[in-house]
């Protein structure tokens, strides 16, 4: 199967990762030319209006990428792994202006205490335009079936075991 998977891979022109969530920030140390950091991007993109407080990116448990592929014209970005706080990665989605095309993982909404929170969650979802849902381990079946509702079956494909996803 493995090579099944590598003989349907297509080559990218560029990829690109962006950290939205990790329990370390360090926007001071050098770094080298490929990278940049959360300074440099914040005024880029217009969010950072002063040096501190809420127009700087919050370290938080956990981790969070923003992968972006590019081919030709077509670009795709999504988001891997929310860590655990909806909190920061609306925060510094927002400040690191990220467009998202797709989400995919667990999105921990199972529980009795954790379902009450559901339906804003699936509203709140709507605001980011996705194209992709992909609930993985641990999401929890009212949860997918909340999804369901809002997104068809056209931007909601629940994960499993050997699916293969291109975005």
């Amino acid at each position: 199967m493995a090579a099944n998977v590598a003989r349907d891979l297509k080559p990218v022109d560029a990829l690109e990762v962006q950290v939205l969530v990790d329990n370390v920030t360090d926007s001071l140390s050098t770094v080298p030319k490929d990278v940049t950091n959360e300074g440099t991007v914040l005024v880029r993109n217009g969010s950072l209006k002063m040096g501190a407080g809420e127009y700087r990116c919050c370290a938080h448990h956990g981790l969070s990428l923003i992968i972006t592929a590019r081919s030709g014209n077509v670009k795709r970005t999504l988001i891997f792994d929310a860590g655990p706080e909806a909190y920061t990665v609306t925060r510094n989605g927002g400040l690191l202006k990220v467009p998202l095309w797709a989400v995919m993982g667990g999105f921990h909404l199972s529980g009795e205490k954790i379902e009450q929170i559901i339906p804003d969650t699936v509203k709140d979802m709507q605001s980011f335009g996705l194209k992709r849902i992909v609930p993985a381990h641990c999401t929890g079946w009212r949860a997918v079936h909340a999804l369901a509702n809002v997104y068809g079956d056209d931007v909601l494909v629940p994960s499993a075991v050997g699916r293969q996803f291109a975005f």
